[in-house]
């Protein structure tokens, strides 16, 4: 009986020892990584159900993306046509699957920032993304054709960033550039508009680090710039 309970207790110890050493690390992952990895499913669901219960209608200017789009309080100061519809850690399937909502509103113009969370947190390649935003952008005419469709370049990141590791190196800036060049040729394909805000957040190949509180999420300052050369789409 005593053999017994000994071997249950150094069995239990050493479970316990291997749960630790497994699942610290992801545990720090996560919390070092503040965007769709942590991002539950149960938080995209609630974000969009929410959005869906907010008007949009043909005269509408629709702001689609991730965290830089959420947290953009553009509305405050473009007026009550423009509609913020980003949500925290989001990616272009993500977008493509609530997409609906908007669509079927037949809004006067659709702004899409994506690609980012793509990268840093799926791993993508570019053809990945790129086969993405064309089933995003064909969703989008098929749906109202008559919509002002309009692509908006990812931003830089910093080549290096504690809190956002996976986001952030020399490596990731590299493909944003190629991408965001895929990304005007697409529009051009596609009857769009291509914004490029890129080269005003960049100082020597990365972000700028007066526009960043994180190496890739905005600051103030950042957001004020993002407002201002953005504002003339807004009407």
């Amino acid at each position: 009986m005593q053999k017994t309970t000994r071997f249950i207790f150094y069995a239990s110890l050493l479970f316990n020892f291997m749960a630790i050493v497994y699942f610290t690390p992801k545990i720090i992952r996560k919390l070092s990584t503040p965007e769709s990895t942590v991002i539950s499913e149960s938080y995209w669901m609630q974000r969009d159900k929410y959005l869906n219960t907010l008007p949009i209608d043909t005269n509408s200017i629709v702001l689609i993306g991730t965290s830089l789009t959420h947290n953009f309080e553009i509305q405050e100061t473009a007026g009550p046509a423009v509609k913020n519809r980003g949500i925290n850690g989001d990616n272009l399937i993500g977008i493509i699957n609530r997409l609906k909502n908007v669509t079927d509103a037949k809004p006067k113009r659709i702004i899409l920032e994506a690609g980012i969370n793509d990268i840093g947190d799926l791993n993508h390649t570019n053809d990945q993304i790129i086969t993405n935003y064309k089933k995003l952008l064909s969703a989008i005419q098929n749906t109202t054709p008559e919509t002002d469709l309009i692509i908006t370049s990812l931003f830089p990141v910093a080549d290096s960033s504690e809190r956002m590791k996976t986001y952030c190196s020399p490596e990731t800036n590299l493909q944003i550039n190629e991408l965001n060049k895929k990304l005007e040729s697409l529009s051009n394909k596609y009857n769009a508009r291509f914004l490029n805000f890129h080269k005003s957040f960049t100082l020597n190949n990365e972000l700028n680090s007066k526009y960043s509180m994180d190496g890739v999420h905005l600051s103030a300052e950042g957001y004020n710039l993002w407002q201002k050369l953005i504002l003339p789409y807004l009407n």
